[in-house]
């Protein structure tokens, strides 16, 4: 690994039993249509990720992210 940073300490367990404070979404699309939709996306949460074959948005309730992202 290059430049990687602790975040967290714990065993995998642990860690897995503690709430992320975060919601997250996989968005998929019909084939073609990723790299217009991803730009429709632009602005929602706190944090976008494209990906090969869906977006990921990321941000502090999944619920409101996924009203936002329905509404788009």
């Amino acid at each position: 690994m290059r430049a990687a940073r602790l975040v967290a300490e714990g065993s995998p367990a642990g860690l897995a039993a503690e709430p992320a404070g975060r919601g997250v979404l996989g968005v998929r699309f019909p084939p073609g249509a990723l790299p217009e939709a991803a730009e429709r996306l632009d602005g929602i949460g706190t944090r976008r990720e494209v990906l090969p074959d869906r977006v990921i948005v990321a941000g502090d309730d999944a619920e409101a992210l996924a009203a936002a992202v329905t509404a788009r």
